[in-house]
């Protein structure tokens, strides 16, 4: 009897163990979708690019150091295999040998100053590919995932607007932001790519219908998550008008801050009440949709319309009619912001074309 408590208690000493190391690897997965986004440093001359290649893989280091650990604490790791390992592993081998034997070695390793899409970048991405697989197993994983993107392309389309409007408190080289914005990516398509990837991950949890128990909203339980989302804006516009670039230890504070309660956001969302829930995804949406406009980029204006009409065939007629409500209110502030937006010249995107 002695002996099976014991073998009871060890098992669960292991569970925990694997929690713990699971939460930890998730968290930092966490991170990455949303700081990787959205930090940028002013003292590089490689403003966005340098500073997000730079800190994933910082952050992708810890989190292969943190598996290891749990592989070496616990003596076992069970891989998750899927039907996509094969296929990213030849991509992996032939970009390994594609850029061996490349014209220049070093630039296909590390790749171009200003873009960084070397051979390293891409083994990143593979290791972030092992580490969803593996880590990532339920769908309220996933949903966190897409909440994290609702605070980083929230944000990132409250500053294209700020762009758009000329009150940029930067004056950024190349493009003029007042023509076409570029948002914490730092190029109008590159923009545009990540906001509509955004869009299309945040519309199904918009539409989806949400459980709750009680019909009335609890105003006190929604403060805090609520709160963390609009820390996440309102701190970030207090951070690019009041800090200068070389604030270091204050800039990345900022950041810290930021990125802390987007995670926590992350976790306490469905304390919120669906309505509330609801609004704030919407609002996301419509924003998202204004820095879609902005960025003026031919592409993603094809990107939209393509997206759309590939969502409504995998989503199908019967789940789509089931969310007809909060689709119909988001298609009537679409036609409307677009109807404002470009019957004024100044900001209409025909203009460009």
């Amino acid at each position: 009897m002695k002996k099976a408590r014991g073998e009871i208690k060890k098992t669960e000493r292991a569970r925990q163990f694997n929690f713990s190391f699971d939460f930890v690897v998730e968290v930092l997965f966490l991170i990455i979708i949303f700081y990787i986004a959205t930090v940028f440093d002013r003292r590089l001359g490689i403003v966005f690019s340098g500073t997000k290649v730079a800190w994933l893989r910082a952050l992708v280091a810890v989190i292969l150091g943190v598996w290891a650990i749990k592989i070496i604490v616990k003596r076992e790791h069970r891989f998750v295999r899927t039907p996509l390992d094969w296929p990213v592993v030849t991509f992996l081998f032939c970009t390994t040998i594609a850029t061996l034997t490349s014209v220049h070695v070093y630039t296909s390793l590390v790749g171009f100053y200003g873009r960084f899409e070397g051979l390293t970048t891409w083994y990143l991405f593979g290791l972030m590919f092992f580490t969803v697989t593996n880590y990532i197993k339920t769908e309220e994983q996933l949903k966190r995932i897409i909440i994290a993107v609702v605070s980083s392309s929230t944000m990132m389309a409250v500053y294209s607007v700020i762009q758009r409007l000329g009150t940029d408190p930067y004056m950024w080289g190349g493009v003029p932001t007042k023509d076409r914005v570029i948002g914490l990516i730092g190029q109008p398509n590159f923009l545009a790519a990540y906001i509509l990837m955004a869009f299309f991950m945040i519309l199904p949890l918009y539409m989806m219908e949400k459980k709750w128990t009680v019909k009335e909203i609890d105003w006190y339980e929604q403060i805090f998550p609520v709160g963390y989302f609009l820390l996440v804006q309102t701190l970030f516009l207090v951070m690019i008008y009041n800090l200068e670039a070389y604030n270091i230890v204050l800039w990345y504070s900022g950041f810290t801050i930021i990125t802390a309660s987007a995670i926590l956001f992350a976790f306490f969302y469905d304390r919120l009440h669906p309505v509330i829930l609801d609004v704030i995804l919407g609002l996301s949406l419509v924003m998202n949709y204004v820095c879609i406009l902005f960025t003026q980029s031919r592409g993603g204006y094809m990107g939209l319309f393509t997206g759309i009409v590939l969502f409504a065939v995998v989503a199908g007629r019967r789940w789509i009619l089931s969310g007809w409500q909060k689709l119909l209110i988001l298609t009537f502030l679409i036609l409307l912001i677009s109807g404002v937006i470009m019957s004024q010249p100044g900001y209409s995107p025909f203009e460009r074309f």
